[in-house]
């Protein structure tokens, strides 16, 4: 409706591929995976087993896509159960990182968004690495919250996206 006004469309974060808009303002979503792969690779290349946490909207499962890519021909194989759908929720994502804990066959997770460490009450992260040492943790995203845990040990990795400069641009495009 707005574009048959002349209202001009972008889309912000996620994209609507197909649609009239004007433009994507965001990340790539698949390359961000490819990274997120990369980064568990670097940590671990002899390799092991691994599950991933999305919240099923389009631009993480093209997330998931790009891990699986980077993955694909190393020593990772991911875990058939995979990917678990937290529906964008904290305590969901948080249960299932203990869910994939509990498999004696995984060696990493990798959430393709940062829920599980989004609690504003650290220690539900902090206890989960506590119990789980042994199992690698690369995250997406860097807020405040991901970068203190990061600093203190509890995660091995985080890939990180432009949420702030993809808001200017995004007004700037509009101007």
């Amino acid at each position: 409706q707005g574009i048959d006004a002349g209202i001009p469309i972008i889309t912000f974060d996620s994209d609507a591929s197909g649609s009239s808009r004007l433009a994507y303002i965001g990340t790539d979503n698949f390359a961000f995976g490819q990274e997120l792969g990369k980064v568990l690779d670097q940590l671990a290349p002899q390799g092991g087993s691994y599950g991933m946490i999305t919240a099923g909207a389009p631009n993480v499962m093209e997330r998931v896509e790009g891990v699986r890519d980077r993955l694909g021909d190393s020593n990772w194989k991911e875990v058939e159960y995979s990917p678990l759908n937290c529906h964008d929720s904290t305590d969901v994502a948080l249960e299932q990182m203990y869910e994939y804990a509990s498999d004696p066959n995984i060696d990493a997770v990798v959430p393709v968004g940062g829920w599980p460490m989004f609690s504003q009450n650290k220690t539900k992260w902090t206890t989960f690495v506590d119990a789980n040492q042994d199992i690698g943790l690369v995250v997406a995203d860097t807020l405040p919250i991901q970068l203190d845990l990061m600093n203190m040990g509890f995660v091995d990795g985080l890939v990180g996206q432009l949420p702030y400069e993809m808001g200017v641009m995004s007004v700037n495009t509009l101007l």
